[in-house]
């Protein structure tokens, strides 16, 4: 993840401006908060790289974003400590058509933001931010299994066990490992915009919105309910090897590879054991042993003699 130079971080302000002028053709949403979709957009493409532009682009284009004075809440397929308020959500709506046994599946994505009057421009973006990278790696493969009893989707690497017949959230597994590599990639990004802040940017919605928000930039830290989970990810994030394994398995869908890789340099069943003892650590209290298995894990990874 390189930064240009800044003619060509102009030139990419742009190509960005112009996808995003063809996606307003398509979603009006973004159109009230223009400068702050156009920068996103700018450190996404950015971020990911040329390769990723139609999936990022169809993020986009198919969601519907709204800001909102409504409390969120981050739902868990049962009531556990992970249902708190937050401030976004990215959701799935799921839409069945046909009849009970012959049936075809449409996912759509929403994307709200809580309105607060204390609430700084900057932490309206890592908030956008953050949603919509989950919005961005769910867009390939994302129906894992279906059939008239069960809907399997995934957001990232996190598994979503849907009822069908109810169209009710079940369980979810893989949720606060994805959180913490979420929150790892938000931070980058989040840099790549702070970066933007210090250049001339001449396209006049992403200059108007990079002066709003240089002087917050600077001093601005992520705090997260997610902290835990990222401190305990972020040595393998920082691992080229990982990092990229993780990227190109969550926006392709291949998310098995992620665990392929892992258990390869650890052992069979490993990352499964990584995730669920996050998840565990969120769910069941906030205890030390499950964290403590998984930092062992980290660690096997890391030093693993198969490297």
């Amino acid at each position: 993840m390189q930064m240009q130079k800044n003619s060509n971080l102009n030139r990419c302000v742009d190509t960005s401006y112009d996808i995003l002028k063809y996606i307003l053709r398509n979603n009006k949403d973004y159109e009230k908060d223009i400068g702050m979709a156009l920068v996103s957009l700018t450190a996404f493409l950015i971020y990911y790289g040329i390769k990723d532009i139609d999936t990022i682009i169809s993020a986009y284009k198919n969601t519907k974003y709204t800001v909102t004075e409504e409390n969120l809440k981050l739902l868990s397929g049962k009531k556990t400590s992970s249902d708190i308020e937050c401030m976004g959500i990215s959701i799935p709506n799921i839409t069945l058509f046909g009849t009970s046994t012959n049936f075809k599946v449409y996912i759509d994505d929403e994307l709200k933001l809580k309105k607060l009057k204390k609430r700084s421009h900057t932490e309206y973006l890592e908030t956008f931010i953050h949603e919509m990278n989950h919005i961005i790696k769910s867009q390939n493969k994302r129906i894992l299994y279906v059939d008239h009893n069960k809907l399997i989707i995934r957001s990232g690497i996190i598994i979503l066990d849907n009822d069908i017949k109810k169209l009710v959230l079940k369980s979810k597994t893989h949720e606060f490992t994805e959180e913490g590599l979420n929150t790892l990639q938000t931070k980058d990004i989040l840099g790549i915009v702070a970066r933007l802040c210090n250049e001339d940017i001449k396209n006049k919605h992403a200059k108007k919105y990079l002066d709003k928000i240089r002087k917050e930039i600077t001093t601005y830290d992520i705090k997260s309910y997610y902290n835990p989970a990222m401190s305990i990810l972020e040595p393998l994030y920082v691992e080229q090897k990982f990092r990229n394994q993780y990227i190109n398995g969550s926006i392709t869908g291949n998310i098995n590879d992620i665990s392929d890789d892992f258990d390869y340099y650890v052992h069979d069943g490993s990352f499964e054991e990584l995730t669920s003892s996050i998840d565990e650590y969120y769910n069941n209290g906030f205890q030390n042993s499950p964290m403590k298995k998984a930092v062992e894990l980290v660690i096997g990874y890391q030093y693993s003699k198969r490297k």
